[in-house]
């Protein structure tokens, strides 16, 4: 294996353990008490992207810019929120809301622009 595609396999898996993180963080952001249909919701969001992430490892190019652009707009979204909904951003949730941002932002990032990812995908 070259080095470009072991680099890449290894962006892969940070880029799945900073979606786990992300999906792990949205959970937890929700009250379950006041919405208990969403943590059905949340479960099947969690499978929607392990199985995304497997057809990624798999050599999918298609689930790279499809997990790509979600994660994308899951940033545009999120900084619509900050401009438009200020005083719910700057609540108790500050820092988990920049943090999922953040992690958004680069998963969306090294999944459509990392060459690594792309040359592992093409072996």
């Amino acid at each position: 294996m070259k080095k470009l595609e072991n680099n890449g396999m290894m962006l892969i898996i940070i880029v799945s353990f900073l979606s786990l993180i992300f999906l792990i963080m949205h959970s937890f952001e929700l009250p379950f008490q006041e919405y208990p249909y969403k943590m059905l919701l949340n479960i099947l969001r969690f499978a929607f992207v392990i199985i995304l992430l497997i057809f990624i490892y798999s050599g999918n190019n298609w689930a790279r810019l499809f997990l790509g652009i979600i994660f994308f707009l899951l940033f545009i979204g999120g900084i619509v929120g900050i401009i438009f909904f200020t005083e719910v951003f700057f609540g108790s949730y500050t820092i988990i809301y920049i943090t999922m941002m953040i992690c958004s932002f680069l998963i969306a990032y090294f999944l459509l622009f990392s060459k690594a990812i792309k040359a592992f995908i093409k072996r």
